[in-house]
């Protein structure tokens, strides 16, 4: 997925030989791990195979053609299990924010906000003045020729402090040994349409700061690849384990991110010994018709996981689209084209792939604005007469109506048979114990029980069937508890 410099791919190549003969994670000539006997683990990397208070992670480090490092299964993972917890290597703003604090990332006003007394730069206080991660490049920054006007707006050369401090970091031996490791994408970024005016200003702040280990570019595309966006402020972190997970549509793990300043990963389903573990970068559920241009836009690879391989998007039809000419529907020739045509199955009558891809995000788009149970309502009715039925757009709506109160039998109904559809497909495009199915299976079991009380009153079900329905309810909600686990 990514184009890394070529002495550090060399680099790469020759400590990988035999998939990471030595330390699971850095190649490095090592011992066998005496508890698990399944790894070997270098002195540095040790904790990391071994967390104090933890049993061995079981994962290793392979390459693979096409995605670079990723982490591979080295015994079964269990459903539910902890995969890896990591806590980041660098952490600053992104790059298109207003001025804050470049130690702890709060907010800053120029009206009543301090600035460092060395560098000028926005800090909230003498505390984070001399803060762990403004302290990197605090000194640099003190050399520059001049200092950014900071005010409420976008502050565009904040574009160029977590490169910068990439860079810096990496002039510790140690430090850098994790970056390197890390893909850039660098020569497609800098043919992003967008990318002066995202980076310039930035890159040229680093242009004027001399003898550092990496180029801006390359940063910069660190920055892109393989920074993940805060919780509970306004920055983004890198995570040197977690960075080499590669993404899959239909994933075996999920990720929590946790403001005390680590991500910890989870198995979704049960992983297997030399099974790659897998995360998604974006939320489960959208269409392949717009998801694969977004990875592509937003994370510079062609995803080619079995989602985004099979036109049918594993049977779900979540881009299917009603052909005009007969009752069938129009899926893409060649899913891993983005701008391939259509076919109806039924007719062989064909469209324009870029024609279904503007109608898709125009809909996408709509269905965003709707408002209110009746508007809501008439999309779908709408939709059901252009969209296959388990369309990625109507999975939406219907998700957006089981948020409106409803208390009749008939709306009771309908939601039940609305959570219903999308439990199913969810099962399919995302599996396992996922914080979709949790969400849904609480709202299942809130139709559930309306429904089973207004029929007990009605009369049409007995006390029997209503103490089933309650057990039922019960197992789903010990079930949910599964999906929402995200604590050690």
């Amino acid at each position: 997925m990514q184009v890394l410099e070529w002495g550090v791919w060399l680099f790469l190549l020759l400590i990988n030989v035999d998939k990471m003969s030595g330390c699971f994670l850095c190649g490095v000539e090592s011992s066998l791990c005496t508890v698990c006997n399944s790894v070997q683990a270098c002195e540095q990397h040790y904790s990391v195979h071994k967390p104090s208070g933890s049993s061995c992670r079981k994962f290793r480090v392979e390459i693979q053609e096409g995605k670079g490092r990723t982490l591979v299964a080295t015994q079964q993972i269990k459903a539910g299990e902890v995969v890896l917890v990591d806590t980041p290597l660098v952490q600053g703003p992104g790059n298109k924010t207003p001025p804050t604090c470049l130690d702890c990332l709060s907010p800053w006003k120029e009206a009543d906000g301090a600035t460092c007394t060395l560098c000028k730069w926005p800090v909230c206080g003498e505390t984070c003045q001399s803060g762990l991660w403004h302290s990197i490049e605090c000194s640099t920054l003190s050399r520059l020729k001049t200092v950014p006007v900071f005010s409420s707006d976008v502050c565009p050369e904040f574009a160029g402090i977590f490169s910068l401090r990439i860079s810096l970091l990496a002039k510790d031996p140690t430090k850098r040994d994790q970056l390197d490791f890390l893909m850039d994408h660098a020569d497609d970024i800098i043919k992003d349409s967008n990318f002066e005016l995202n980076w310039g200003p930035g890159l040229e702040l680093i242009s004027e700061v001399d003898d550092l280990p990496y180029s801006g570019v390359r940063g910069v595309g660190i920055f892109c690849t393989n920074a993940v966006s805060m919780p509970h402020r306004n920055g983004r972190w890198i995570f040197p384990t977690f960075s080499f997970l590669s993404h899959s549509c239909v994933s075996n793990s999920r990720f929590f991110l946790h403001q005390g300043e680590k991500v910890l990963v989870r198995a979704q389903v049960d992983i297997q010994p030399g099974e790659e573990i897998t995360i998604s970068y974006m939320e489960p559920g959208v269409g392949g018709v717009l998801r694969r241009r977004y990875i592509q836009e937003l994370w510079y690879f062609c995803c080619t996981c079995q989602l985004c391989s099979d036109p049918t998007e594993l049977g779900t039809y979540l881009s299917g689209v009603k052909c005009r000419e007969c009752s069938d529907y129009l899926l893409p020739k060649d899913s891993l084209d983005n701008s391939c045509s259509w076919v109806c199955s039924g007719c062989k009558a064909e469209k324009d792939g870029n024609t279904m891809h503007a109608l898709a995000s125009a809909l996408n788009t709509k269905s965003k604005s709707v408002e209110g149970r009746d508007e809501t309502v008439n999309m779908i009715e709408t939709l059901l007469s252009i969209l296959h039925p388990n369309h990625f757009i109507l999975l939406y709506l219907k998700e957006k109506w089981l948020k409106f109160d409803c208390s009749e039998k008939k709306d009771l109904e309908t939601g039940l048979r609305y959570v219903s559809e999308i439990i199913n497909i969810r099962k399919i495009i995302e599996p396992g114990l996922t914080l979709n199915l949790g969400e849904n299976m609480k709202v299942l079991n809130q139709i559930m029980m309306k429904l089973a009380k207004l029929k007990l009153e009605l009369g049409e079900i007995d006390k029997t069937e209503f103490m089933k329905i309650t057990l039922s309810a019960a197992r789903n909600i010990t079930f949910a508890k599964r999906c929402f686990e995200d604590n050690l």
